[in-house]
């Protein structure tokens, strides 16, 4: 009349027995082949759960040795790969491997089935698979948790040796600098780690946009991101040009040094945003010219022009004329009515006698079409 609650391992000896029960008695029959097993790995899972007695013959037979798990941690690839050893005396067992023999004298190992247990379930734990005769753990979280808090797991129940190859995936603080320069008409941002180059610039940069706090690397190493805000609003341009799509693909680095290739309009506020931030970037002189071009002062108001530029227009005629040069387009936005057709127009006569008669195009409502022909028969009728 009474009800027993079983602990975990006499479950799964009562799920593993009960179904053989005949008269309160379980028995099996087991093969000279399959003793070393049943010794082996049925024996100590029994003994978790159950009290368990051995004949005198099989007894002698029995050798129990104190178990020493040892875990060798390496790095294929992206890869981590561990191969498990479980050391019993001179008896070394390879988990995932099928072969099994008997000790000397036809002695029978039993194995501690707790502590092979506890092994393999916190490589479980940390997301290990088996396969290709090995076990290996892939993803890039899955990885990083293994190195910051799964060693550390593996070494309560294993003496763990890691190799070189697995020490260099530990999170380390980069040195970043970068250069910004000109390559085939576009800019090249380049950003080194120390002194060298990096090779994802564009990933990088969205993962400090993002506030990630790790980056891994192409070679499976990680980079450590926090302490690096300063980079962010550079980060953000980056990341989003190259998520967009919008980096300039057109344009091949000038060198072998891998770098990022933003649009020439850009020139201006990346000059502009590293001028006003404590970011270690060099900017190379052609990228400066091209910066100051921007603001420097243009060509004088042509004398064909039959009209007058207040000092305001004339600020737009000449940022038309920076952006000519630079072949860059702009958007020149002011109220109706303060003369911006007559800057444009400005700008079309001054480009005129620099280059000879070319075609221009004017996009515009019907409405105004009579107000274009209007401002040029007044300001410009040649």
């Amino acid at each position: 009349g009474r009800i027993h609650q079983l602990t975990e391992a006499q479950r799964r000896a009562v799920r593993a027995l009960l179904p053989h029960m005949k008269r309160g008695e379980v028995s099996f029959l087991f093969s000279p082949a399959e003793i070393e097993q049943v010794v082996s790995e049925v024996l100590p899972q029994l003994e978790l759960g159950c009290e368990v007695t051995l004949s005198a013959s099989l007894a002698a037979r029995v050798r129990r040795e104190p178990l020493k798990a040892v875990a060798y941690v390496d790095r294929e690839g992206e890869r981590i790969v561990v191969r498990v050893e479980f050391r019993y005396g001179d008896t070394v067992i390879d988990p995932f491997s099928p072969a099994r023999r008997a000790g000397p004298g036809g002695l029978l190992l039993a194995r501690d089935a707790k502590a092979e247990y506890e092994v393999l379930e916190t490589l479980a734990h940390a997301g290990f698979r088996v396969g290709e005769g090995r076990i290996y753990l892939a993803g890039s979280h899955r990885s990083l948790r293994f190195i910051q808090e799964g060693v550390h797991a593996l070494q309560r129940v294993a003496e763990v040796f890691a190799s070189e190859e697995f020490r260099r995936m530990r999170p380390r603080r980069p040195q970043l600098s970068g250069r910004l320069g000109m390559a085939g008409g576009a800019l090249q941002l380049v950003i080194f780690d120390g002194d060298m180059p990096m090779e994802d610039i564009a990933g990088l940069m969205q993962a400090l946009r993002d506030k990630k706090k790790y980056f891994r690397l192409a070679e499976g190493g990680f980079l450590e991101l926090s302490g690096l805000s300063d980079w962010e609003e550079l980060a953000t341009l980056v990341g989003d040009v190259s998520e967009a799509g919008e980096a300039d693909e057109r344009v091949a680095p000038a060198e072998e040094t891998p770098g990022v290739s933003l649009r020439a309009y850009r020139t201006a506020y990346l000059v502009g945003l590293l001028a006003g931030s404590r970011l270690p970037v060099a900017v190379d002189e052609e990228v400066q010219r091209s910066a100051q071009a921007l603001t420097a002062s243009g060509d004088p108001c042509p004398e064909a022009l039959l009209g007058t530029l207040r000092p305001y227009q004339e600020r737009g005629y000449q940022w038309i004329q920076a952006l000519y040069r630079l072949r860059m387009g702009g958007v020149l936005a002011d109220d109706m009515g303060l003369g911006k057709t007559l800057q444009v127009i400005a700008a079309l006569v001054w480009a005129k006698q620099k280059e000879g008669q070319a075609p221009t195009l004017v996009v515009a409502p019907t409405s105004l079409v009579y107000n274009w022909q209007a401002e040029i028969a007044r300001f410009a009728p040649e």
